[in-house]
């Protein structure tokens, strides 16, 4: 990468300006999509290296469990958690408070 220079710009007419600032535009483009290039091509190499097709690949949504819920699960009776907000539950407190760690309940 080139170490970035101050450009005296004091000595170039508005046309001349124009011209460099248009330069400096199509550079920008160019080197965007040099960027996207080498991300598909990195993208495409993992998805051959995992045996998916770069298609199925790009449909596939990221999952999101249940609705944000689910963070923290009660041992005790696993269909009571707490998704972290809002007050806690007496059963989380009481866990907290006997002194050990929440993130022993994180599911």
């Amino acid at each position: 990468m080139n170490e970035t220079k101050g450009i005296e710009l004091d000595g170039y007419s508005l046309a001349e300006l124009r011209t460099l600032a248009e330069q400096v535009q199509q550079r920008i483009r160019q080197v965007e999509q040099d960027a996207v290039g080498q991300a598909r091509r990195q993208v495409e190499e993992i998805a051959r290296q995992v045996g998916v097709p770069l298609k199925d690949l790009m449909a596939m949504k990221p999952s999101k469990g249940r609705a944000g819920r689910g963070r923290y699960v009660n041992p005790a009776i696993p269909e009571q958690d707490w998704n972290g907000l809002g007050r806690k539950p007496k059963w989380v407190k009481d866990w907290v408070d006997a002194g050990k760690p929440l993130e022993e309940l994180r599911a």
